[in-house]
């Protein structure tokens, strides 16, 4: 995917993009890093790294994450909100966090069967996980979809958010509809705790503080940059 996505921005859309991979299994990267010996693609290079702890040489337009397990994709959501990224793409994987917290917190009444057949209980923490990080990311002040990226048949975890950095929403609303729903399954996501210092301040319901200021400017994004787009992919 990687090598497909710095081939789609350079040679179709004519964006010259660099582009950083980064993976934790060193045989990955030393494989990949091979590829791209191979294709004298030089604008791509691959990072030995958990994604928490990577440092890109300068803030990245563009995160992509494609299936990465459990909290690694709160990870990549973070850097992404820290790097103000223009666009971010991340399909998640497996969701063992917030598992952990449904099977240890008695839910509100109206939820309760759902939580008696495992296989239900297993989709609706799914279905939680990614409404609080799409929520999460427009509270940061993107736009945010949740779609499908491929066909089933190919891949049950074929869910993607999708998010596009845009004027600010109405934070206060989405800040309420947030805090009600983690009451309501009495959780906290992973990603909240890896949020940027700025970005905490808006979790909080603004009924009585007033209305909190931007998370960020009112920068849309542009393809149009004299400087190379900096991309990351995980």
């Amino acid at each position: 995917m990687t090598f497909a996505l710095h081939h789609y921005l350079n040679s179709k859309l004519g964006v010259s993009c660099e582009l950083i991979g980064v993976d934790h299994n060193p045989e990955s990267t030393a494989r990949n890093e091979a590829k791209a010996a191979d294709l004298d693609a030089e604008t791509i290079q691959f990072v030995t790294s958990s994604i928490s702890k990577f440092e890109a040489p300068r803030p990245a337009d563009i995160v992509v994450a494609l299936h990465a397990c459990d909290t690694a994709t709160d990870e990549a959501l973070a850097q992404a909100l820290r790097y103000e990224a223009n666009l971010i793409f991340v399909a998640p994987c497996c969701h063992h966090h917030l598992q952990v917290q449904l099977a240890a917190t008695e839910p509100a009444e109206p939820y309760v069967p759902i939580m008696r057949d495992g296989i239900l209980k297993e989709r609706l923490g799914d279905l939680v996980t990614d409404t609080l990080r799409a929520m999460l990311l427009r509270i940061a002040g993107y736009k945010v979809d949740v779609i499908e990226f491929t066909a089933p048949e190919h891949t049950a975890k074929n869910l993607l958010i999708r998010a596009k950095k845009i004027l600010v929403n109405d934070v206060a609303e989405l800040a309420r509809e947030y805090q009600a729903l983690k009451t309501a399954f009495g959780v906290t996501p992973y990603l909240e705790s890896l949020l940027p210092e700025n970005l905490t301040p808006l979790l909080k319901s603004t009924r009585d503080h007033g209305e909190p200021e931007a998370p960020f400017g009112h920068q849309i994004p542009t393809f149009s940059k004299p400087t190379p787009t900096s991309c990351v992919g995980s």
